[in-house]
């Protein structure tokens, strides 16, 4: 043999398959299919960091591990198959509140948020019940996603329907109403209200009279409550309900 152990010429031309030009070759194989994206199994670092902001968000996160395929967590995982790390770095916020087994932790900044909405119309957290109540608490960061998809509900069927309390009317001129938050955005802890993004002082029903008319001109214009979400950036379910007030 005239190439020395552990070359690709040993490997190749001399066909030596000793134990060091085997290791030799294995490795480079190794190295040449990650270089081109073949290799099954991917740096773990970037799902990890993935599931450590959900976490930090307010996710229980061996729940959100389990959803996303993960059936151990490892922190000290160097490599995961290609496609379990594509599944976890693709899963949505929508996905996990909607999925998450009932007795898991999510943020409760929705639920929060939602249960204001409610009082804003006229709701009491009373006529609104207890699971509501709780969720409303600002003490909890924290409720479980059966209560979460619960006080979901209950704003998805009161929404549009005013309620009966003179206080939670007056409390309306301090809390953001349903037609001021995006569905698609309210569980999001960046999101805002529409009052919000005015400068201080700028009336919160000047925001939302901009929207109903802008959504009724595109209506008028003929377009799809699809379109109308994708050019003013909202949700279609947002678009559905302002066009519900406007009929």
């Amino acid at each position: 043999m005239t190439s020395p152990h552990g070359s690709s010429s040993a490997y190749f031309i001399d066909r030596c398959r000793c134990d060091v030009c085997k290791l030799a070759q294995f490795r480079r194989a190794k190295t040449w299919r990650r270089k081109r994206h073949l290799d099954p199994m991917v740096d773990a670092a970037p799902a990890y960091e993935r599931l450590r902001e959900w976490e930090a968000e307010g996710f229980a996160l061996r729940p959100v591990a389990a959803y996303s395929g993960l059936k151990r967590v490892a922190h000290d995982q160097k490599h995961i198959h290609r496609s379990l790390s594509e599944r976890i770095l693709a899963v949505t916020r929508a996905e996990l509140l909607a999925n998450l087994p009932d007795g898991a932790r999510v943020p409760n900044i929705g639920s929060h948020r939602r249960v204001k909405a409610l009082v804003a119309l006229g709701h009491t957290h009373e006529s609104l019940g207890v699971t509501a109540k709780n969720a409303s608490s600002s003490r909890s960061n924290r409720v479980t996603a059966a209560v979460h998809r619960q006080v979901a509900a209950l704003y998805d069927q009161l929404a549009m329907t005013p309620g009966t309390s003179e206080r939670g009317k007056k409390l309306g001129k301090h809390l953001p109403p349903p037609l001021a938050w995006d569905d698609d955005a309210i569980d999001d802890p960046e999101a805002t209200a529409a009052q919000w993004i005015r400068t201080a002082g700028t009336d919160l029903r000047d925001e939302l009279t901009e929207r109903r008319e802008a959504i009724a001109k595109l209506t008028k214009a003929g377009l799809s409550a699809a379109e109308i979400a994708d050019r003013l950036q909202l949700a279609p379910r947002t678009i559905e309900r302002h066009r519900k007030i406007a009929s």
